[in-house]
């Protein structure tokens, strides 16, 4: 008889398989699939229009999914009203579009829940504005704010309505340093790394820079034409041959040095200029 003891792995916060969505006619995303526990950061990667924003709508419910089954803490993704959904995951989408002038405390204080929604004068506001480091900018006009500072604001509004809920919940994330510089993307992207690891808190982050989702990722989930071409470490996705195929990179994963990092050589024909290049002959 074994009496050896089986280490049995938690829930994953989010369980999705084979997702697949057709829009206009155009498949955007075909039979994606993924598990995601609380403590992991996920990041998405993918030329574009690999479907990395639209696989992030279709998690956070936004839209729906023709085929696959999406679960949500163990619950049907669809079947969850929006009130629900709320106190489970936050999401900042790639753009917000504000057309009448608010302070930027009043758009931090828009993800506190329920009446409190609006509440700048909030004691959750401040800090969650401070830990973005955009306090400074409290009272200044968000429309006045640089790129980069609502981007850091909108980021502070999401993590005001995250840290409201209790137990594991879900933090997804597109596009969330573009407009940052350098140093504003490696310090964030730290910072939400420990949040992950230490708030009970599953975060997917769609990014375009290799070498930042090589560095903070525990998980690369690498796309293409709406389907999943690799996931797993970065070690074991960022390829140079699914790098070159992908991406049409001559490029490879450095692991020498503390952050892991992409170095790019030039440029080869990606699997895109290749395909394009037999219709042309046939």
């Amino acid at each position: 008889m074994n009496n050896a003891s089986t280490t049995r792995l938690p829930n994953p916060v989010l369980q999705a398989r084979d997702i697949s969505l057709v829009r206009n006619g155009q498949r955007l995303l075909n039979n994606v699939s993924l598990r995601v526990h609380a403590g992991e950061r996920v990041m998405l990667l993918g030329p574009n229009g690999a479907g990395k924003s639209t696989l992030l709508r279709v998690l956070s419910g936004e839209w729906a999914a023709q085929s696959g089954d999406i679960r949500l803490c163990g619950e049907p993704l669809a079947a969850l009203p929006l009130a629900v959904l709320a106190r489970r995951r936050a999401v900042m989408p790639q753009q917000v579009t504000l057309s009448f002038p608010m302070l930027a405390e009043e758009v931090v204080a828009q993800g506190l829940p329920g009446r409190e929604a609006g509440n700048s004068a909030h004691p959750s506001v401040a800090p969650q504005m401070a830990w973005c480091d955009v306090g400074h900018l409290a009272g200044r006009l968000y429309t006045s704010l640089s790129g980069g500072e609502q981007q850091r604001v909108q980021l502070a509004r999401v993590l005001v309505q995250l840290r409201a809920m209790s137990g594991e919940r879900l933090l997804l994330l597109d596009e969330a340093t573009s407009a940052l510089d350098p140093a504003q993307q490696y310090r964030l992207m730290s910072q939400l790394a420990a949040l992950a690891q230490q708030e009970n808190t599953a975060l997917i982050m769609a990014c375009h820079d290799l070498s930042l989702a090589a560095a903070y990722g525990s998980r690369i989930l690498l796309l293409a034409d709406g389907e999943c071409v690799a996931d797993g470490p970065p070690e074991s996705v960022l390829t140079k041959d699914n790098l070159a195929s992908v991406y049409g990179l001559d490029a490879c994963l450095d692991t020498r040095g503390p952050l892991m990092q992409v170095r790019v050589h030039g440029v080869c024909p990606s699997r895109h200029a290749s395909r394009d290049a037999s219709r042309a002959s046939a």
